[in-house]
């Protein structure tokens, strides 16, 4: 298997939630979404799904991103791929925000300046 397959592209709302501080998560809902919701997954920062190029090179290095969105479709795995292409180690969250809320997982309260 390689980086490419589905497998290490992914990453299920159980597997982050068993260990999250392993992660560094970025929520990349299109910020009309980031604005209506109720806030983030613990720990997440902002990340613009559209000034990616802005905010890539403030991520640490030697430590795995997890991307999310919404739904965990076309924003958060195309904002992964970008990050790939720039030498991260990355996954999309499978489900996306609401699939994680939908479990009853914690959420926090956003920063008021992402």
């Amino acid at each position: 298997m390689t980086d490419r397959t589905p497998e290490f592209q992914s990453i299920s709302a159980e597997a982050l939630a068993r260990e999250p501080s392993g992660y560094t998560l970025v929520d990349v809902r299109r910020r009309a979404r980031y604005d209506e919701a109720a806030g983030v997954l613990p720990g997440a920062r902002y990340g613009d799904p559209e000034r990616v190029a802005d905010w890539a090179a403030g991520l640490p290095k030697g430590k795995p991103v997890v991307v999310y969105c919404v739904h965990g479709y076309e924003i958060s795995q195309g904002v992964a791929a970008l990050l790939r292409g720039r030498g991260h180690e990355v996954r999309h969250l499978t489900g996306g925000y609401d699939d994680w809320v939908a479990a009853g997982r914690p959420i926090q309260a956003k920063d008021r300046q992402p």
